[in-house]
């Protein structure tokens, strides 16, 4: 079974077995063995530093995992690990293996992994997001945790009936919340967690085991028994995308920088889509239509991200960057491009953490959007 699967930014990929972590350079074509211990989640710093749930500790890598070694968190199980910045770490597990000390399940480091201190004592952590804006969200056994000051203090946000396992999480450029469960599907939230509602109008299984968007915000995920589900909608319909995939009983589910999907599953390893969500067709028929501003992906992003806009026709354009006071911190287009995609990646190296806004002018079409620096 594949406990685990993820890709870095340079396409590396890992995964995690019962008979320990492998690592693929050629996307998945061949696998070399570099942990003899199962990998339960992963996480990636923007230094490359690999950070793993181990043998109910984290494990860590500085060399893109050709030696490892477990840092500070002893926990009973290690469900999600999420780094934001460059050295601010949360896990989310399933308790304290220490008779009587707290039940402390949301751990976070702020030392790259040396130190942990608990953040929530509850339920057991299984998932972890956060939104362009900011708002922390924790998925539990029990329903979903909010922080909205970086961490500080949380909060219930939304109770799950019968103890739904809030299994995964994730949040597009819009601030749309989107909350996986163990048996009831799919939620979402438009207004930074303060309502849910359900969203499984062609979702075959509401057994969610892992979920990824894409670039453009198209949304799939991973069933146990019902394989892989697409929408492009924000989860109002849901369709299958099971070509090619003998096995439905999805275990995780991860995508590249190309928009190939990598789904593991419960007894035949892994499978890799044959084409990519965001395939070139795909993009020409987009930039026919109409002009185009996608959100920034990776977002947030430390310290470099892409921005992706399309033109239906030739003009001049400027793409610039704007702190939340109005003030221009960057330049990133401003010359004549031809009609079609264009990918600009941004630099933020000399910027403090925050909210951003990046603003593309082509005539009369103007459009922004937010992004987020975390450091």
């Amino acid at each position: 079974m594949i406990t685990a699967i993820a890709v870095t930014a340079t396409d590396e990929i890992f995964a995690g077995t019962y008979i320990g972590t492998f690592r693929s350079s050629d996307k998945g074509e061949n696998w070399t063995k570099i942990y003899p211990y199962e990998a339960t989640c992963f996480a990636f710093n923007a230094s490359g530093h690999i950070f793993a749930g181990v043998l109910n500790s984290v494990a860590r890598s500085f060399d893109n995992g050709d030696h490892w070694s477990l840092i500070g968190l002893n926990a009973i199980g290690v469900n999600v690990l999420s780094v934001l910045g460059d050295s601010k770490i949360y896990a989310g597990t399933s308790g304290l293996p220490i008779h009587g000390e707290s039940n402390g399940n949301l751990f976070s480091s702020l030392d790259n992994g040396e130190t942990w201190a608990y953040v929530i004592s509850g339920p057991a952590v299984y998932s972890f997001c956060m939104t362009a804006n900011g708002v922390l969200f924790a998925g539990t056994s029990g329903g979903i945790y909010r922080s909205i000051d970086n961490g500080a203090s949380w909060s219930y946000c939304y109770s799950c009936p019968n103890n739904t396992i809030m299994k995964v999480l994730t949040s597009n450029g819009q601030g749309h919340v989107f909350a996986g469960s163990f048996n009831r599907g799919m939620y979402r939230s438009q207004d930074d967690g303060n309502s849910w509602i359900r969203i499984n109008n062609g979702l075959e299984s509401g057994n969610i085991r892992g979920m990824t968007i894409n670039p453009r915000g198209d949304l799939y995920v991973g069933t146990l028994g019902g394989g892989v589900f697409h929408s492009s909608d924000n989860g109002e319909t849901w369709t299958s995308e099971n070509a090619g995939l003998i096995n439905l009983y999805v275990s995780s589910i991860t995508q590249d920088a190309q928009g190939y999907l990598y789904v593991g599953t419960d007894g035949n390893g892994v499978f890799r889509s044959t084409a990519s969500t965001t395939s070139v067709a795909e993009e020409v028929q987009t930039a026919t239509i109409g002009f185009v501003l996608a959100q920034n992906y990776p977002n947030p992003f430390n310290p470099s991200t892409t921005i992706r806009f399309s033109l239906p026709r030739p003009g001049f354009i400027t793409l610039k960057i704007y702190n939340l006071l109005g003030e221009e911190v960057a330049t990133l287009v401003q010359e004549q491009c031809e009609a079609g995609e264009h990918r600009v990646q941004w630099q933020a190296h000399d910027l403090p953490s925050g909210v951003y806004v990046y603003r593309v002018q082509a005539g009369e079409f103007v459009q922004s959007r937010k992004l987020l620096l975390m450091r």
